[in-house]
């Protein structure tokens, strides 16, 4: 997830719309979770991916996520 997509979670707190909401969703793709350990990384395949891929499971439980955006 590059920075203008997190530019575009920050809507949210400037205006609390559905819209913008359900753009948030994004963040709690497993792709936006492992951007966040890779990004950034000389060598993105070296970087363990045990770490993004507990953070998603634990995501995708729909009481994990943060209530503002379930």
């Amino acid at each position: 997830m590059r920075m203008s997509r997190v530019c575009e979670g920050w809507n949210y707190w400037k205006d609390p719309s559905h819209a913008n909401r359900d753009a948030l969703r994004d963040f709690l793709k497993p792709e936006a979770v492992r951007d966040q350990y890779v990004h950034g990384a000389p060598n993105p395949t070296l970087v363990s991916l045990d770490g993004s891929n507990l953070d998603s499971f634990f995501l995708a439980v729909p009481r994990a996520r943060p209530g503002s955006i379930r």
